[in-house]
């Protein structure tokens, strides 16, 4: 046999050896990294910004709809106004949700205008109608999401806020003894290295930015993610319906 056989041999001998040992045996797994005890078989629900083909998306009535639809956990993003207030709100603007062409830490709380009762959906075409009696116009404060929801699991994504940002919500997720049930994050890995900063040798926890995620996934596709130690405690990535059952839910003809 030839000697560069040989030595192809070994190199693979010895990837699959420690690449096996890696696997079964991870030095840096993450302690404790699931936040609801689950039964065999069950899966995780969560609303993305709470509904926004159901009420006003990231109000307090869509959370109370989504939770009164078995959802586990929430999902919210935030945003910091000029006088220092933490809203739950997705958009660096005002302007899809409310009519104002100002971004949300250039107002002060209490300057963001009510939410129109024609809101444009966020993803595809078409519009939500505030339903009268049900929806609240209100954009709300995290501290008030907190309050009312003691105990539901919720992710915050930061939306590329400031240091500054990122301590108060941390802040107050030790305020309201949330560490256990809290994931905080950013999808760009720049503010994400900030997070973990914060929360590093706390039991708050952290998801992975986009750049991060895709990372990971092309590192498993290589064959050597084992090698590699994970940063956060959980990813995000988006679940495509089959083109099928999209345009059918879309009311969309589909040509074969």
């Amino acid at each position: 046999m030839e000697w560069y056989w040989i030595l192809i041999i070994v190199i693979i001998s010895l990837y699959v050896i420690l690449a096996a040992t890696l696997f079964c045996f991870p030095p840096w797994r993450k302690e404790n990294p699931i936040i609801i005890d689950l039964d065999e078989n069950k899966v995780l629900l969560g609303s993305h910004r709470a509904g926004s083909k159901e009420r006003f998306e990231s109000t307090i009535p869509a959370f109370r709809n989504s939770l009164g639809q078995a959802m586990n956990f929430i999902e919210l993003d935030v945003h910091t106004t000029k006088d220092g207030k933490i809203v739950v709100f997705h958009d660096p603007t005002a302007y899809r949700m409310t009519g104002l062409d100002r971004t949300i830490e250039e107002l002060n709380y209490d300057e963001i205008p009510p939410i129109m009762d024609r809101v444009k959906f966020p993803f595809g075409d078409g519009f939500y109608e505030k339903q009268e009696g049900i929806d609240e116009p209100r954009v709300p404060l995290l501290r008030e999401i907190f309050e009312l929801f003691p105990g539901v699991p919720m992710n915050i994504d930061l939306k590329r806020g400031s240091p500054e940002q990122a301590q108060e919500v941390y802040n107050m997720i030790l305020e309201f003894k949330r560490e256990d049930i809290t994931y905080i994050g950013d999808t760009f890995e720049k503010e994400n290295k900030i997070v973990n900063k914060i929360i590093k040798g706390t039991r708050v926890r952290s998801f992975a930015s986009v750049q991060y995620t895709i990372r990971t996934v092309l590192l498993y596709f290589l064959g050597i993610l084992q090698f590699f130690p994970f940063k956060y405690h959980s990813f995000w990535w988006p679940y495509i319906p089959p083109p099928v059952k999209w345009m059918k839910h879309e009311n969309k003809k589909l040509s074969c």
